[in-house]
């Protein structure tokens, strides 16, 4: 059964955003959709995570903080 994405579809991912699941019945291909989209959500949260300047954050101020929260939807 085929249902793990293999080091080539998670490249394919990362830089076209898509992979294809060649000789996947119907049912892995849906298994793999959703590995898929899990894998590319926390690549990109990695991504930002990674990103993120923590010095720049901790000098910002209360009201700044809040601005950033309110962008992107948390409190």
């Amino acid at each position: 059964m085929y249902t793990e994405l293999t080091d080539k579809n998670k490249q394919e991912l990362i830089e076209n955003g898509m992979t294809s699941f060649d000789g996947a019945t119907e049912t892995e291909y849906q298994s793999l959709c959703q590995k898929a989209d899990i894998f590319l959500a926390n690549h990109m949260r990695g991504l930002f995570t990674n990103s993120v300047d923590t010095n720049a954050i901790d000098n910002l101020s209360s009201e700044q903080l809040n601005q950033v929260a309110d962008i992107l939807g948390v409190k």
